[in-house]
Protein backbone atom coordinates (compact mmCIF):
# COMPACT_ATOMS: atom_id res chain seq x y z
CA UNK A 1 0.00 0.00 0.00
CA UNK A 2 1.55 3.61 -0.96
CA UNK A 3 1.73 6.39 1.19
CA UNK A 4 -1.37 7.75 -0.83
CA UNK A 5 -4.20 4.94 -0.09
CA UNK A 6 -2.51 4.57 3.78
CA UNK A 7 -3.15 8.11 4.58
CA UNK A 8 -7.15 7.29 2.62
CA UNK A 9 -7.51 4.15 4.78
CA UNK A 10 -6.57 5.65 8.19
CA UNK A 11 -8.68 8.83 7.11
CA UNK A 12 -11.75 6.51 6.35
CA UNK A 13 -11.43 4.72 9.49
CA UNK A 14 -11.98 8.09 11.46
CA UNK A 15 -15.56 8.42 9.17
CA UNK A 16 -15.15 12.13 8.25
CA UNK A 17 -16.68 12.75 11.67
CA UNK A 18 -13.45 15.69 12.70
CA UNK A 19 -13.26 19.05 11.33
CA UNK A 20 -10.46 21.72 11.87
CA UNK A 21 -9.50 19.03 14.52
CA UNK A 22 -12.56 18.64 16.68
CA UNK A 23 -15.11 15.97 16.81
CA UNK A 24 -18.39 16.97 15.55
CA UNK A 25 -19.96 16.42 19.10
CA UNK A 26 -17.40 19.23 20.62
CA UNK A 27 -18.68 21.95 17.64
CA UNK A 28 -21.08 23.55 20.24
CA UNK A 29 -18.81 23.98 22.80
CA UNK A 30 -15.99 25.66 20.80
CA UNK A 31 -18.16 27.58 18.24
CA UNK A 32 -21.69 28.34 20.36
CA UNK A 33 -23.64 27.46 17.07
CA UNK A 34 -26.54 26.64 18.78
CA UNK A 35 -28.77 28.87 20.40
CA UNK A 36 -31.50 29.31 23.07
CA UNK A 37 -31.02 26.01 25.01
CA UNK A 38 -33.38 25.52 27.89
CA UNK A 39 -32.62 22.91 30.78
CA UNK A 40 -32.46 19.63 30.47
CA UNK A 41 -35.67 17.82 31.17
CA UNK A 42 -33.67 14.63 32.25
CA UNK A 43 -30.27 15.43 34.28
CA UNK A 44 -28.66 12.18 33.28
CA UNK A 45 -29.69 12.73 29.73
CA UNK A 46 -27.76 15.84 28.03
CA UNK A 47 -30.31 15.35 24.57
CA UNK A 48 -33.20 16.12 26.71
CA UNK A 49 -32.28 19.45 26.36
CA UNK A 50 -33.60 21.70 23.50
CA UNK A 51 -32.36 24.09 21.77
CA UNK A 52 -32.89 26.38 18.77
CA UNK A 53 -31.18 25.06 15.22
CA UNK A 54 -28.03 26.71 14.15
CA UNK A 55 -28.49 29.83 12.00
CA UNK A 56 -27.10 28.69 8.55
CA UNK A 57 -26.11 31.20 5.40
CA UNK A 58 -25.47 29.88 2.05
CA UNK A 59 -22.85 32.11 0.28
CA UNK A 60 -20.52 31.88 -2.63
CA UNK A 61 -16.97 30.07 -1.53
CA UNK A 62 -15.04 32.97 -2.05
CA UNK A 63 -16.70 33.96 0.97
CA UNK A 64 -15.97 30.92 3.12
CA UNK A 65 -13.54 30.38 5.47
CA UNK A 66 -11.15 26.86 5.06
CA UNK A 67 -10.05 25.10 7.87
CA UNK A 68 -8.25 21.55 8.24
CA UNK A 69 -10.89 18.51 7.57
CA UNK A 70 -8.54 16.43 9.59
CA UNK A 71 -5.91 18.45 11.42
CA UNK A 72 -2.96 20.09 9.83
CA UNK A 73 -0.47 17.18 9.32
CA UNK A 74 -3.27 15.22 6.82
CA UNK A 75 -3.30 18.63 5.44
CA UNK A 76 0.30 18.88 4.63
CA UNK A 77 -0.33 15.39 2.78
CA UNK A 78 -3.26 16.08 1.18
CA UNK A 79 -3.56 19.92 0.36
CA UNK A 80 -7.45 18.82 -0.83
CA UNK A 81 -8.67 17.77 2.08
CA UNK A 82 -9.94 20.32 3.65
CA UNK A 83 -13.45 22.22 4.63
CA UNK A 84 -15.23 24.75 2.79
CA UNK A 85 -17.73 25.52 5.87
CA UNK A 86 -17.05 27.29 9.15
CA UNK A 87 -18.95 29.13 11.67
CA UNK A 88 -18.63 32.92 10.56
CA UNK A 89 -16.62 34.57 13.46
CA UNK A 90 -18.87 36.68 16.24
CA UNK A 91 -22.30 35.99 14.97
CA UNK A 92 -22.98 32.48 15.81
CA UNK A 93 -23.59 31.77 12.65
CA UNK A 94 -22.82 28.69 10.43
CA UNK A 95 -21.86 29.25 7.02
CA UNK A 96 -21.92 27.42 3.84
CA UNK A 97 -21.62 27.39 0.10
CA UNK A 98 -24.31 26.82 -2.24
CA UNK A 99 -25.58 23.41 -2.17
CA UNK A 100 -25.58 20.56 -4.92
CA UNK A 101 -29.25 19.20 -6.28
CA UNK A 102 -29.28 16.36 -8.35
CA UNK A 103 -32.12 16.97 -11.24
CA UNK A 104 -34.95 15.33 -9.08
CA UNK A 105 -34.41 17.93 -6.54
CA UNK A 106 -33.36 21.01 -8.02
CA UNK A 107 -35.96 24.02 -8.82
CA UNK A 108 -38.31 22.90 -6.37
CA UNK A 109 -39.24 23.64 -3.12
CA UNK A 110 -35.60 22.94 -1.59
CA UNK A 111 -34.68 26.48 -1.93
CA UNK A 112 -30.97 26.50 -1.40
CA UNK A 113 -30.53 24.44 -4.62
CA UNK A 114 -32.50 26.51 -7.07
CA UNK A 115 -30.13 27.69 -10.27
CA UNK A 116 -29.19 31.13 -11.53
CA UNK A 117 -30.74 32.50 -8.63
CA UNK A 118 -27.25 34.52 -8.21
CA UNK A 119 -27.00 34.60 -4.17
CA UNK A 120 -30.86 35.74 -4.26
CA UNK A 121 -32.51 35.49 -0.99
CA UNK A 122 -36.81 33.90 -1.40
CA UNK A 123 -38.04 36.64 -1.81
CA UNK A 124 -35.83 38.20 -4.55
CA UNK A 125 -36.23 34.85 -6.42
CA UNK A 126 -40.19 35.06 -6.17
CA UNK A 127 -39.91 38.53 -7.72
CA UNK A 128 -38.38 37.36 -10.10
CA UNK A 129 -40.55 34.11 -11.39
CA UNK A 130 -43.85 36.10 -10.68
CA UNK A 131 -42.48 39.81 -12.40
CA UNK A 132 -41.15 37.68 -15.90
CA UNK A 133 -44.50 35.42 -16.06
CA UNK A 134 -46.38 38.22 -16.39
CA UNK A 135 -43.86 40.10 -18.76
CA UNK A 136 -43.29 37.06 -21.43
CA UNK A 137 -47.30 36.87 -21.98
CA UNK A 138 -46.87 38.42 -24.92
CA UNK A 139 -44.02 36.55 -25.88
CA UNK A 140 -44.81 33.09 -24.89
CA UNK A 141 -48.41 33.14 -25.60
CA UNK A 142 -48.14 34.16 -29.46
CA UNK A 143 -47.01 32.36 -32.36
CA UNK A 144 -44.37 35.01 -33.99
CA UNK A 145 -43.62 32.42 -36.59
CA UNK A 146 -42.20 29.89 -34.54
CA UNK A 147 -43.47 26.34 -36.30
CA UNK A 148 -43.46 24.31 -33.53
CA UNK A 149 -45.98 26.86 -31.10
CA UNK A 150 -48.96 25.24 -29.21
CA UNK A 151 -50.45 25.17 -25.96
CA UNK A 152 -49.01 22.13 -24.64
CA UNK A 153 -45.34 23.99 -24.81
CA UNK A 154 -46.48 27.09 -23.74
CA UNK A 155 -48.60 25.72 -20.58
CA UNK A 156 -44.79 23.44 -19.97
CA UNK A 157 -43.06 26.71 -19.55
CA UNK A 158 -45.75 28.07 -17.23
CA UNK A 159 -45.77 25.44 -14.87
CA UNK A 160 -42.02 24.47 -15.04
CA UNK A 161 -40.30 27.86 -14.87
CA UNK A 162 -43.32 29.78 -12.67
CA UNK A 163 -46.50 28.06 -11.31
CA UNK A 164 -44.19 24.46 -9.78
CA UNK A 165 -41.70 27.24 -8.13
CA UNK A 166 -44.34 29.40 -6.73
CA UNK A 167 -46.01 25.97 -5.57
CA UNK A 168 -43.49 24.30 -4.05
CA UNK A 169 -41.65 26.94 -2.42
CA UNK A 170 -45.02 27.77 -0.40
CA UNK A 171 -45.47 24.37 0.31
CA UNK A 172 -41.94 24.79 1.88
CA UNK A 173 -43.22 28.10 4.14
CA UNK A 174 -45.72 25.64 5.39
CA UNK A 175 -43.15 22.78 6.21
CA UNK A 176 -40.89 25.40 8.22
CA UNK A 177 -43.56 27.04 9.99
CA UNK A 178 -44.81 23.70 11.24
CA UNK A 179 -41.38 22.42 12.33
CA UNK A 180 -40.53 25.77 13.83
CA UNK A 181 -41.00 26.36 17.77
CA UNK A 182 -41.41 30.18 17.56
CA UNK A 183 -42.48 30.77 13.94
CA UNK A 184 -43.62 34.25 14.68
CA UNK A 185 -40.14 34.79 15.78
CA UNK A 186 -38.40 33.02 13.07
CA UNK A 187 -40.51 35.08 10.23
CA UNK A 188 -38.99 38.64 11.95
CA UNK A 189 -36.11 37.37 11.11
CA UNK A 190 -33.75 38.45 8.30
CA UNK A 191 -31.63 35.26 8.24
CA UNK A 192 -34.93 32.63 9.06
CA UNK A 193 -38.08 33.19 7.35
CA UNK A 194 -38.80 36.24 6.79
CA UNK A 195 -37.50 36.14 2.87
CA UNK A 196 -40.65 33.51 2.73
CA UNK A 197 -42.88 35.57 4.99
CA UNK A 198 -42.42 38.37 2.65
CA UNK A 199 -43.00 36.62 -0.54
CA UNK A 200 -45.64 34.67 0.84
CA UNK A 201 -48.53 36.93 0.04
CA UNK A 202 -47.40 37.40 -3.83
CA UNK A 203 -47.04 34.06 -4.55
CA UNK A 204 -50.73 33.66 -2.81
CA UNK A 205 -51.95 36.75 -4.51
CA UNK A 206 -50.17 35.99 -8.20
CA UNK A 207 -52.57 32.52 -7.99
CA UNK A 208 -55.65 34.02 -7.47
CA UNK A 209 -54.90 36.77 -10.49
CA UNK A 210 -54.31 33.95 -12.67
CA UNK A 211 -58.03 32.28 -12.10
CA UNK A 212 -60.01 35.82 -11.40
CA UNK A 213 -57.98 37.82 -14.66
CA UNK A 214 -60.43 38.92 -17.18
CA UNK A 215 -60.07 38.54 -20.66
CA UNK A 216 -59.30 42.04 -22.96
CA UNK A 217 -60.94 43.71 -25.35
CA UNK A 218 -64.05 45.96 -25.45
CA UNK A 219 -66.16 46.48 -22.03
CA UNK A 220 -69.42 48.06 -21.82
CA UNK A 221 -71.42 49.10 -18.47
CA UNK A 222 -74.45 51.14 -20.77
CA UNK A 223 -77.89 48.36 -20.88
CA UNK A 224 -78.63 49.19 -24.64
CA UNK A 225 -81.61 48.10 -23.36
CA UNK A 226 -82.75 50.13 -20.81
CA UNK A 227 -79.97 53.19 -20.82
CA UNK A 228 -79.12 52.09 -16.86
CA UNK A 229 -75.51 52.28 -16.21
CA UNK A 230 -74.34 49.00 -14.17
CA UNK A 231 -71.35 48.70 -12.01
CA UNK A 232 -70.72 45.08 -13.56
CA UNK A 233 -68.28 45.80 -16.78
CA UNK A 234 -69.66 43.05 -19.79
CA UNK A 235 -67.75 42.49 -22.63
CA UNK A 236 -69.00 44.75 -25.70
CA UNK A 237 -71.04 42.61 -28.41
CA UNK A 238 -70.16 42.40 -32.14
CA UNK A 239 -73.40 44.53 -32.03
CA UNK A 240 -71.93 46.98 -29.86
CA UNK A 241 -68.73 46.96 -31.25
CA UNK A 242 -69.71 48.00 -34.72
CA UNK A 243 -71.53 51.37 -33.55
CA UNK A 244 -68.70 51.61 -30.37
CA UNK A 245 -65.18 49.71 -31.01
CA UNK A 246 -63.79 50.91 -28.10
CA UNK A 247 -66.57 50.19 -25.94
CA UNK A 248 -66.81 52.52 -22.76
CA UNK A 249 -63.48 51.21 -21.96
CA UNK A 250 -60.73 48.77 -23.24
CA UNK A 251 -58.96 46.20 -21.16
CA UNK A 252 -55.48 46.10 -22.29
CA UNK A 253 -53.69 43.05 -23.37
CA UNK A 254 -50.51 41.57 -20.78
CA UNK A 255 -48.93 43.93 -18.30
CA UNK A 256 -50.94 41.55 -15.52
CA UNK A 257 -54.21 42.87 -17.27
CA UNK A 258 -56.43 40.73 -19.46
CA UNK A 259 -55.41 37.55 -20.83
CA UNK A 260 -56.90 35.89 -23.88
CA UNK A 261 -59.05 32.77 -22.50
CA UNK A 262 -59.71 31.11 -25.58
CA UNK A 263 -56.98 29.47 -28.15
CA UNK A 264 -57.29 30.57 -31.55
CA UNK A 265 -56.09 29.57 -35.22
CA UNK A 266 -55.23 30.69 -38.08
CA UNK A 267 -58.44 29.60 -40.26
CA UNK A 268 -57.00 30.93 -43.65
CA UNK A 269 -55.11 27.81 -43.42
CA UNK A 270 -58.06 25.67 -44.49
CA UNK A 271 -57.63 22.17 -43.51
CA UNK A 272 -54.72 22.03 -42.08
CA UNK A 273 -55.86 24.96 -40.10
CA UNK A 274 -55.27 23.24 -36.45
CA UNK A 275 -51.54 23.06 -37.19
CA UNK A 276 -51.46 26.82 -37.29
CA UNK A 277 -52.26 27.90 -33.77
CA UNK A 278 -51.40 31.54 -33.24
CA UNK A 279 -52.54 31.72 -29.40
CA UNK A 280 -52.63 30.31 -26.64
CA UNK A 281 -55.77 30.84 -23.97
CA UNK A 282 -55.09 31.20 -20.37
CA UNK A 283 -58.48 29.04 -19.68
CA UNK A 284 -55.14 26.20 -19.04
CA UNK A 285 -53.41 28.31 -16.76
CA UNK A 286 -56.27 28.91 -14.80
CA UNK A 287 -57.10 25.48 -14.10
CA UNK A 288 -53.28 24.84 -13.59
CA UNK A 289 -53.24 27.59 -10.84
CA UNK A 290 -56.59 26.08 -9.17
CA UNK A 291 -54.89 22.92 -8.74
CA UNK A 292 -51.60 24.09 -7.60
CA UNK A 293 -53.39 26.13 -5.15
CA UNK A 294 -54.60 23.53 -3.27
CA UNK A 295 -52.73 20.26 -4.19
CA UNK A 296 -52.34 19.29 -0.43
CA UNK A 297 -49.20 16.96 -0.34
CA UNK A 298 -45.39 17.57 -1.09
CA UNK A 299 -42.68 15.27 -1.87
CA UNK A 300 -39.94 17.75 -2.49
CA UNK A 301 -37.90 16.74 0.80
CA UNK A 302 -37.77 13.31 0.51
CA UNK A 303 -39.69 10.44 -1.41
CA UNK A 304 -40.10 8.42 0.63
CA UNK A 305 -44.15 7.65 2.58
CA UNK A 306 -41.61 6.77 6.09
CA UNK A 307 -39.73 10.30 6.49
CA UNK A 308 -42.68 11.34 8.19
CA UNK A 309 -44.80 9.86 10.56
CA UNK A 310 -47.45 12.70 11.40
CA UNK A 311 -49.29 13.04 8.47
CA UNK A 312 -49.74 16.71 8.93
CA UNK A 313 -46.34 17.40 7.11
CA UNK A 314 -47.15 15.93 3.78
CA UNK A 315 -50.67 17.72 3.50
CA UNK A 316 -48.89 20.84 2.50
CA UNK A 317 -50.46 23.99 0.25
CA UNK A 318 -51.39 27.64 0.02
CA UNK A 319 -54.31 26.95 3.00
CA UNK A 320 -51.85 25.72 5.53
CA UNK A 321 -49.91 29.82 5.88
CA UNK A 322 -53.37 31.25 4.65
CA UNK A 323 -56.38 29.00 5.51
CA UNK A 324 -58.83 31.80 5.76
CA UNK A 325 -57.33 33.52 2.46
CA UNK A 326 -57.81 30.43 0.63
CA UNK A 327 -61.50 29.66 2.14
CA UNK A 328 -62.79 33.15 1.55
CA UNK A 329 -61.69 33.11 -1.95
CA UNK A 330 -62.74 30.01 -3.03
CA UNK A 331 -66.16 30.07 -1.26
CA UNK A 332 -66.48 33.11 -3.95
CA UNK A 333 -66.01 30.97 -6.86
CA UNK A 334 -68.78 28.53 -5.91
CA UNK A 335 -70.99 31.01 -4.75
CA UNK A 336 -70.50 32.77 -8.17
CA UNK A 337 -71.86 36.04 -7.14
CA UNK A 338 -70.04 38.59 -9.37
CA UNK A 339 -70.02 41.36 -6.74
CA UNK A 340 -67.70 39.68 -4.07
CA UNK A 341 -65.07 38.22 -6.76
CA UNK A 342 -63.84 40.00 -9.93
CA UNK A 343 -60.93 42.42 -10.74
CA UNK A 344 -62.06 45.86 -11.41
CA UNK A 345 -61.59 48.79 -12.53
CA UNK A 346 -62.47 52.43 -12.02
CA UNK A 347 -63.32 54.27 -14.79
CA UNK A 348 -64.30 58.32 -14.32
CA UNK A 349 -67.62 59.07 -16.14
CA UNK A 350 -65.79 62.03 -18.39
CA UNK A 351 -63.65 58.90 -19.67
CA UNK A 352 -66.50 56.19 -20.70
CA UNK A 353 -65.62 55.67 -24.01
CA UNK A 354 -62.09 56.95 -24.17
CA UNK A 355 -60.43 55.07 -21.16
CA UNK A 356 -57.87 52.03 -21.01
CA UNK A 357 -57.58 51.57 -17.20
CA UNK A 358 -55.65 49.12 -15.69
CA UNK A 359 -57.25 46.45 -13.88
CA UNK A 360 -57.35 46.05 -10.50
CA UNK A 361 -57.73 43.03 -7.43
CA UNK A 362 -59.32 42.90 -4.10
CA UNK A 363 -56.96 42.32 -1.55
CA UNK A 364 -57.78 38.82 -1.20
CA UNK A 365 -54.46 37.85 0.25
CA UNK A 366 -54.12 40.02 3.19
CA UNK A 367 -56.31 38.49 5.98
CA UNK A 368 -59.07 40.97 6.89
CA UNK A 369 -62.13 40.22 7.99
CA UNK A 370 -64.05 41.90 4.82
CA UNK A 371 -62.93 43.37 1.41
CA UNK A 372 -64.54 45.72 -0.54
CA UNK A 373 -64.51 47.40 -3.57
CA UNK A 374 -63.48 51.48 -3.68
CA UNK A 375 -66.28 53.56 -4.54
CA UNK A 376 -66.72 53.90 -8.52
CA UNK A 377 -65.49 50.57 -9.08
CA UNK A 378 -66.74 48.56 -12.56
CA UNK A 379 -66.77 44.95 -11.69
CA UNK A 380 -65.26 42.41 -13.97
CA UNK A 381 -65.76 38.95 -13.52
CA UNK A 382 -64.63 36.27 -16.07
CA UNK A 383 -66.16 34.09 -14.20
CA UNK A 384 -69.55 35.18 -14.76
CA UNK A 385 -71.85 33.01 -17.21
CA UNK A 386 -73.11 34.92 -20.56
CA UNK A 387 -75.27 34.34 -22.76
CA UNK A 388 -76.17 35.73 -25.86
CA UNK A 389 -79.87 35.17 -25.63
CA UNK A 390 -82.00 33.29 -23.18
CA UNK A 391 -85.61 32.37 -24.22
CA UNK A 392 -87.96 31.81 -21.16
CA UNK A 393 -91.92 30.90 -21.32
CA UNK A 394 -94.50 31.93 -18.56
CA UNK A 395 -96.88 30.03 -16.84
CA UNK A 396 -100.50 31.38 -15.84
CA UNK A 397 -99.83 31.49 -12.11
CA UNK A 398 -96.70 33.90 -13.60
CA UNK A 399 -93.80 31.77 -13.33
CA UNK A 400 -90.72 31.17 -15.46
CA UNK A 401 -88.06 28.49 -15.59
CA UNK A 402 -88.98 26.58 -11.98
CA UNK A 403 -89.09 30.29 -10.45
CA UNK A 404 -92.16 29.68 -8.90
CA UNK A 405 -94.62 31.77 -7.04
CA UNK A 406 -93.77 32.00 -3.32
CA UNK A 407 -90.79 29.60 -3.10
CA UNK A 408 -87.41 30.72 -1.66
CA UNK A 409 -85.52 30.41 -4.43
CA UNK A 410 -86.73 33.44 -5.48
CA UNK A 411 -84.41 34.97 -3.05
CA UNK A 412 -81.30 33.30 -4.11
CA UNK A 413 -78.51 35.36 -5.24
CA UNK A 414 -75.55 33.26 -5.45
CA UNK A 415 -75.90 29.91 -6.64
CA UNK A 416 -76.41 29.46 -10.30
CA UNK A 417 -78.96 26.36 -10.10
CA UNK A 418 -81.35 25.41 -7.02
CA UNK A 419 -83.40 22.45 -6.26
CA UNK A 420 -87.21 23.45 -5.67
CA UNK A 421 -88.64 21.34 -3.64
CA UNK A 422 -91.72 22.78 -3.02
CA UNK A 423 -94.87 23.96 -5.35
CA UNK A 424 -94.93 21.52 -7.84
CA UNK A 425 -95.99 17.40 -7.27
CA UNK A 426 -92.10 16.81 -8.46
CA UNK A 427 -88.91 18.17 -7.79
CA UNK A 428 -87.15 20.49 -10.07
CA UNK A 429 -83.52 21.77 -10.81
CA UNK A 430 -84.10 25.53 -12.04
CA UNK A 431 -81.33 28.44 -13.00
CA UNK A 432 -81.65 31.08 -10.54
CA UNK A 433 -81.85 34.96 -11.23
CA UNK A 434 -78.01 35.67 -11.39
CA UNK A 435 -77.69 33.04 -14.62
CA UNK A 436 -80.85 34.04 -15.88
CA UNK A 437 -79.86 37.80 -16.29
CA UNK A 438 -76.65 37.08 -17.18
CA UNK A 439 -78.09 37.23 -20.80
CA UNK A 440 -77.54 40.11 -23.60
CA UNK A 441 -80.83 39.14 -24.86
CA UNK A 442 -83.82 37.75 -22.26
CA UNK A 443 -86.96 36.81 -24.34
CA UNK A 444 -90.32 35.59 -23.33
CA UNK A 445 -92.58 34.00 -25.72
CA UNK A 446 -96.35 33.54 -24.38
CA UNK A 447 -98.99 32.00 -26.52
CA UNK A 448 -102.70 31.42 -25.02
CA UNK A 449 -105.61 33.65 -23.16
CA UNK A 450 -104.71 32.05 -20.42
CA UNK A 451 -101.66 34.10 -19.94
CA UNK A 452 -103.67 37.08 -21.50
CA UNK A 453 -104.37 38.44 -17.35
CA UNK A 454 -100.98 37.84 -16.14
CA UNK A 455 -99.23 39.97 -19.23
CA UNK A 456 -101.49 43.15 -18.77
CA UNK A 457 -100.60 42.85 -14.86
CA UNK A 458 -96.96 42.32 -15.32
CA UNK A 459 -97.41 44.85 -18.39
CA UNK A 460 -98.51 47.89 -15.96
CA UNK A 461 -95.90 47.28 -13.31
CA UNK A 462 -98.52 45.48 -10.92
CA UNK A 463 -97.09 42.62 -10.47
CA UNK A 464 -93.99 40.99 -8.89
CA UNK A 465 -94.07 37.52 -9.61
CA UNK A 466 -91.27 35.44 -11.00
CA UNK A 467 -91.70 36.36 -14.53
CA UNK A 468 -92.21 40.25 -13.67
CA UNK A 469 -88.67 40.06 -11.63
CA UNK A 470 -86.48 39.11 -14.67
CA UNK A 471 -83.65 42.43 -14.56
CA UNK A 472 -81.57 40.86 -17.77
CA UNK A 473 -78.10 42.92 -17.74
CA UNK A 474 -79.35 43.31 -21.48
CA UNK A 475 -82.63 43.71 -23.62
CA UNK A 476 -85.90 42.50 -22.40
CA UNK A 477 -88.30 41.44 -25.23
CA UNK A 478 -91.84 39.73 -25.17
CA UNK A 479 -93.41 37.80 -27.81
CA UNK A 480 -96.44 37.51 -27.55
CA UNK A 481 -99.49 36.27 -29.90
CA UNK A 482 -102.80 37.84 -29.87
CA UNK A 483 -104.39 35.51 -27.74
CA UNK A 484 -102.14 36.12 -24.67
CA UNK A 485 -102.05 40.13 -25.50
CA UNK A 486 -105.53 39.69 -24.92
CA UNK A 487 -106.94 40.73 -28.28
CA UNK A 488 -108.38 37.79 -29.70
Amino acid sequence: MDDRNRSESQLFSVGGQTIGGLHYSKYNDTFHILNNCGAQSDPKDPLSAKCDWFKLDYVPMRDMLTVDKYGSAVTKARPDLVSYWAVQPGTNHVRHPYMFGSDEFADIGNIPVFRFDSGADTYEQMQFVISTYENRYIFDNFRRNRTTFQSINVMNRVEDRYFDKIKDVMKTFALLLELDSNPTSSQQDPGNLMPLALAGPDMLGTFLRVMSRPAPGAYTIQNTGTGITTPFGTPEDINGQINNPKGDFLIPVGSGDGRFVENDYDYSQGYWWSSYQVKAGSWAEKRIAAIDLLEAHNYFVANSTQDYVDGRYKNLNFASVYPHQVRRFMSQILAGDPMTLGPYVTVPTGQLGNAQPSVMYLPWEKDVPNVSYPAGATVLDPARPMFDITLLGMGPDGHTASLLPGEPVLKERKHWVAAVSHGRPEVRITMTYPVIESSRRVAFLLAGKEKATMFKTIRTGGSDVPAARVKPVGELIWFVDRAAAGQG
